[in-house]
């Protein structure tokens, strides 16, 4: 599909959707996606629909895809679980509050918050609520699930530390002004932006702030990190920060409002602004490649969304106009940061619901969808010491499916 094509071309485009700013998921063939009118989902290979559910309210949060079945929720307060393959609905909750943020699915356990500021989790087999954790502000996030704790932030200008268990607040931290974004995990750390102008880390087990620093600009985006770096945007500039001290490494200006967040893969930090998608060298922050999607912004719409790579592809939808599939860079990757890979606005079949440093876990069930890429052969006579790609070394992994570095598929 990619074939003679240059980075930032585009691929195919949908036809014209109200997407709002729901964030693509890729699953095997399948690219899914949330609507004002429903939940819709796309070959990969040339964007025709594969199938299309009307929801009761609009569909903007992100999907998330589990054993074959999508989970969404609307602005009407209900809950979809959706099978993959042809779209059917398994089953359908109502809850009665508007949904803004995306579901959470780990262990056969739902997580979703509301606008009345209440977190839910529900049993996805028996439908049944397990418990409610309400907070004092609306929960517009989506929330973070790791080992026993839900870390999800609300409107009172705080995040929550949620007990999986029972729904016990173990901690809370505060910022000056609104969190509107969700949080990140990765290393023991919760990294989150704020109306405040700062992005903030916290100790993922006492949430003692570690450092928080500024930038220009409110952030209203989830910031997303790798072994290298923290990647946030602020209203119209990318940043890149040391994940320890929080120094500034890097600082790109996108010349237009941000409201999406970024992913990275195979080198680059994907991001849309206005009706613009920009593909930024994780290291050193210089351009790789822009592509104004459409004409004038009246008629194409802003990219309200969140990025996600799967294959060397770039996904994206403009919240009046298209999902689009652009050529991401030379070579097969997939986005390798902390909000993809824990399912946070849009993923793809690498979803681990622990740590996302733990990319190489070939028997981790979790990381296996329906029409999935199997891990290497147990028993395979050779071990790939260094990525062929990147040359990084991966010799630590056991049988690793993807570099933890650039993404690159190893089997």
């Amino acid at each position: 599909m990619v074939a003679n094509k240059r980075p930032g071309n585009i691929l195919w485009k949908s036809s014209k959707r109200r997407w709002e700013d729901s964030s693509p998921t890729v699953i095997g063939d399948t690219v899914i996606a949330g609507s004002k009118s429903g939940i819709y989902a796309f070959n990969v290979a040339d964007g025709t629909r594969r199938w299309q559910l009307q929801t009761d309210g609009a569909a903007t949060t992100a999907p998330m895809v589990v054993d074959g079945t999508v989970y969404m929720a609307d602005t009407s307060g209900s809950i979809y679980a959706v099978n993959l393959a042809d779209g059917t609905k398994q089953w359908q909750l109502d809850m009665d509050v508007a949904m803004h943020g995306s579901p959470t699915v780990v262990d056969d356990q739902l997580y979703v918050g509301d606008m009345d500021g209440v977190l839910h989790k529900v049993d996805i087999g028996t439908r049944e609520s397990q418990w409610e954790c309400k907070a004092e502000g609306a929960i517009n996030s989506s929330p973070v699930v790791v080992d026993e704790t839900v870390y999800v932030c609300a409107k009172d200008s705080t995040l929550y530390a949620i007990s999986t268990d029972d729904g016990t607040v173990e901690w809370t931290a505060s910022a000056a002004r609104s969190m509107n974004a969700s949080p990140t995990f990765y290393d023991d750390m919760v990294y989150v932006g704020s109306m405040d102008n700062e992005v903030h880390a916290f100790d993922a087990e006492t949430g003692k702030e570690q450092w928080a620093t500024g930038v220009r600009g409110t952030i209203q985006s989830t910031p997303t990190v790798t072994d290298e770096a923290v990647y946030a945007t602020s209203v119209r500039e990318l940043y890149a920060f040391d994940r320890d001290t929080g120094e500034k490494q890097w600082t790109y200006s996108l010349k237009g409002s941000v409201s999406g967040s970024p992913t990275v893969a195979g080198g680059n930090v994907y991001i849309g602004s206005e009706n613009t998608v920009f593909a930024i060298d994780a290291e050193s922050g210089d351009k790789a490649w822009v592509n104004r999607i459409g004409g004038r912004l009246t008629s194409t719409g802003k990219i309200k969304s969140s990025p996600t790579v799967a294959d060397g592809v770039v996904y994206v939808t403009s919240d009046r106009s298209r999902m689009y599939a652009l050529k991401a860079g030379n070579g097969e990757f997939d986005s390798n940061c902390s909000r993809v890979l824990l399912g946070t606005l849009g993923h793809h079949e690498r979803l681990v619901s622990t740590d996302p440093a733990d990319i190489a876990l070939p028997d981790n069930p979790s990381q296996e969808s329906d029409g999935g890429n199997p891990a290497a052969s147990e028993n395979s006579d050779e071990t790939m010491e260094f990525c062929p790609e990147c040359g990084t070394d991966i010799s630590a992994y056991d049988n690793p499916t993807y570099c933890h570095n650039c993404g690159t598929k190893l089997t």
